[in-house]
């Protein structure tokens, strides 16, 4: 089923400068996993319009979208890239070439730190975990940062309104980068047993929306039988499991503030990992930040989340008649693959090129943790 596409570049606010007619080849990740940065990159043209070149030229953070729609489904902006990287080359035999790209949307979360000094109520966050993110969102990017230069809401970036879905839980995030501190959050919640999911998107115009998701991003998908993927079916290519517990720790102790006999310690420990074996208690330590035992805990249940046994399978998707990309699954959503049983699987990332005869190619990645 043919895919059609446009490519069209924008100002850095996402007002439209121009539509890419021809580039020879699109290619575009997106994704949802803890490094959910994705990217946007287009070969253009040997005979590009010099007007759009100059346009394309000498301005970062102007805008690629990419929009696509198939028979059965409508024209929808699948993908965003800001505009950082500009390659262009001349070949020995004359054949020259130009590629652009830029991460997309995520990316914001990476260019800001969490810039409030220690046990603020900006740096020092404790309740709803996906709440504590949106707080973290629009006091340093957003409408709640006392630094009036640091606020995007009048370049359009918006934040989602509290939902108070996340597991309660309290964290230092100072000076930390801010994507590093909504993964921290989001560790933690984890650990205490709520699955947490953020991200950047587009939403109407040239404006993005922060959000947060519990369980998954998109829809759950596993309850529809015709919707299985597996190697029988033609739309299953790649299967891997890992059972890794070499680099486990299941019992840490947070040191906070003092030195020698006088510093405070908080023991963390993953009781029902600890007794998996009659020797299996695995210990580490971590430098806490937090003058809390609350806080100390915390850091501790992150330590314990990012050193824990490893038992992941991962598949790699494709679109197929039965099983639609755009329509039938979608990046975020929960969906049943088959392999020597069936496991529901959460699209993580999807990978999409288009070559410059139109072929397209999309691999969803999917992964049970």
């Amino acid at each position: 089923m043919p895919a059609y596409y446009e490519v069209w570049l924008t100002d850095d606010t996402g007002v439209r400068l121009g539509l890419i007619e021809t580039p020879s080849r699109i290619e575009y990740v997106r994704k949802v996993d803890d490094d959910a940065v994705g990217e946007v990159s287009i070969h253009l043209p040997t005979d590009i319009d010099a007007r759009l070149l100059g346009l394309l030229l000498g301005f970062p953070d102007r805008r690629l979208e990419i929009w696509r729609s198939t028979e059965q489904t409508i024209m929808r902006r699948e993908a965003v890239g800001f505009i950082r990287y500009l390659f262009s080359e001349t070949r020995e035999d004359g054949t020259p070439s130009l590629v652009v790209s830029g991460p997309d949307q995520n990316e914001l979360l990476q260019r800001r730190i969490v810039a409030y000094d220690k046990n603020t109520s900006q740096a020092l966050k404790a309740g709803a975990a996906d709440d504590m993110m949106k707080e973290i969102v629009a006091e340093n990017l957003g409408a709640d940062a006392t630094d009036a230069d640091r606020d995007l809401t009048d370049w359009g970036l918006t934040v989602q309104a509290d939902s108070s879905a996340g597991a309660s839980i309290s964290i230092p995030c100072d000076w930390m980068r801010v994507d590093d501190a909504l993964r921290n959050i989001a560790d933690v919640s984890y650990e205490a047993g709520t699955k947490l999911y953020y991200g950047i998107v587009p939403v109407t115009g040239g404006s993005f929306e922060f959000r947060t998701w519990v369980d998954q991003p998109g829809r759950d998908r596993t309850d529809d039988p015709r919707l299985v993927f597996s190697m029988d079916r033609g739309n299953l290519r790649y299967v891997s499991s890992e059972w890794d517990y070499s680099r486990e720790v299941n019992y840490v102790y947070a040191g906070g503030w003092g030195e020698e006999q006088e510093r405070f310690i908080t023991e963390v420990e993953d009781s029902a990992r600890v007794n998996a074996s009659a020797i299996n208690r695995r210990e580490g330590f971590v430098n806490a930040q937090s003058e809390t035992d609350a806080g100390r805990t915390d850091e501790g249940e992150i330590e314990l989340f990012r050193n824990q046994p490893i038992r992941r399978f991962r598949a790699e998707i494709t679109d197929a008649p039965w099983t639609r990309y755009g329509q039938h699954w979608d990046l975020g959503d929960r969906v049943m693959v088959e392999h020597g049983g069936q496991a529901p699987c959460l699209v993580a990332g999807i990978h999409v090129t288009v070559d410059e005869d139109g072929r397209e190619t999309i691999i969803g990645r999917c992964e049970w943790q």
